[in-house]
């Protein structure tokens, strides 16, 4: 399983190559990134498509976080935008996005299917492949769940599945109880933690030796490797929720959480 970490505005303060090679020399187990980005933003834009060349440079694996709240207008413009990374990269491009969320989980359902099925429809699926992230209930938003989105996953056969175990260890916890069906989809795992203190944001922590929660993470991983998972796990952290004064203590923290856990299944 490969070690993906995850990457967004918060970390942009530097260059990306001052990023990639700072995280190079501060990390055993590094396998790629996965961005999420402004769509909107030139300098965020810019910033992603030079993250690709350099995994390219460094044999990395590169993916994007989408962002399911743009209209599909602007989320075929962005999703067609990445060809020219798989041109590069010559492998498909995943990008996670979630289910849309809605007053209740029929009309939430509905939108996701007819989201999901018009963007598979629309672009080339050789070149993008689209991953349905499960979620958890976020303060007062009910959001779909695994079991909410397997048949979505299920019936639609361009789409695949991107399993957030942080997500389903804290609102469920239930993370080997998967449709046979799904484990053969699984493209992408989610992987963080989560505490009380909200201060520095809701969820996403980085999983640390003493986290209550990490004999079921080490759970879900051996359930995943044992059924020949072999994939991508992204280490989907707050950095915020990081220990450090600076950027760079902030960095090595999130690291260190990330080789921690990793040396586990390597």
């Amino acid at each position: 399983m490969k070690s993906i970490m995850s990457i967004n505005f918060k970390f942009f303060e530097k260059s990306p190559s001052e990023l990639v090679n700072f995280v190079l020399n501060n990390s055993k187990c590094l396998d790629g990134f996965e961005i999420c980005v402004n769509y909107i933003n030139k300098y965020e834009i810019d910033y992603m498509f030079e993250i690709a060349n350099l995994c390219k440079k460094n044999n990395l694996i590169f993916q994007v976080h989408g962002d399911s709240s743009k209209d599909i207008e602007t989320q075929l413009k962005f999703l067609e935008s990445l060809y020219s990374i798989y041109d590069i990269l010559e492998y498909p491009i995943n990008v996670v996005l979630h289910p849309i969320t809605d007053n209740n989980h029929s009309l939430s359902t509905i939108k996701t299917i007819e989201y999901t099925s018009t963007i598979t429809e629309k672009i080339d699926n050789n070149k993008i492949q689209i991953t349905l992230e499960n979620l958890n209930d976020d303060l007062d938003d009910d959001r779909l769940n695994k079991e909410d989105i397997t048949p979505i996953v299920c019936n639609n056969e361009k789409l695949f599945f991107t399993y957030d175990i942080g997500h389903e260890i804290d609102e469920y916890g239930a993370i080997t109880d998967l449709n046979k069906e799904m484990i053969p989809l699984i493209r992408n795992i989610h992987l963080h933690s989560k505490t009380t203190n909200y201060e520095a944001g809701f969820d996403h922590d980085p999983i640390r030796e003493d986290d209550p929660k990490w004999k079921e993470i080490l759970k879900g991983l051996l359930f995943l490797k044992n059924n020949h998972y072999d994939g991508t796990i992204v280490f989907e952290y707050n950095l915020y929720k990081c220990i450090g004064d600076t950027l760079d203590d902030k960095i090595k923290d999130y690291l260190k959480s990330m080789d921690f856990v990793s040396l586990r299944f390597k």
